[in-house]
């Protein structure tokens, strides 16, 4: 029987995948292998936070939310996902306040999504 058989080792597998991956500077399936690896490994929190951070530096705020979440679900009081959410948060709401600053400056800019 296969070592990636078992889910843990196919996370790792794919963890590794995706390291390569983002070496080449593909970020986006490096991102899609890391949440796959997420899935797989539903009990290891701190495999949420790699897409976390991956999502975040695409500027997908609300898809890193959504991994953080997954590592909270594991581990609800976990210091380094509750820190990356609250991050998070703060990068979210400074982006709409953006907008409003924005939208208040541009008349001719719709106020849509606040």
């Amino acid at each position: 029987m296969s070592s990636l058989a078992d889910p843990f080792s196919r996370a790792a597998a794919l963890e590794t995948e995706a390291d390569c991956v983002a070496g080449r500077g593909d970020i986006v399936s490096a991102r899609g292998l890391r949440e796959l690896a997420a899935e797989i490994a539903l009990n290891r929190g701190e495999a949420w936070l790699e897409p976390a951070a991956m999502c975040r530096a695409v500027g997908d705020l609300p898809a890193a939310l959504t991994a953080v979440s997954g590592a909270l679900r594991v581990d609800p009081l976990g210091f380094l996902p509750l820190l990356l959410k609250a991050s998070l948060l703060d990068a979210h709401i400074a982006e709409s306040a953006d907008r409003l600053v924005m939208a208040a400056t541009d008349p001719s800019e719709p106020m849509e999504g606040l």
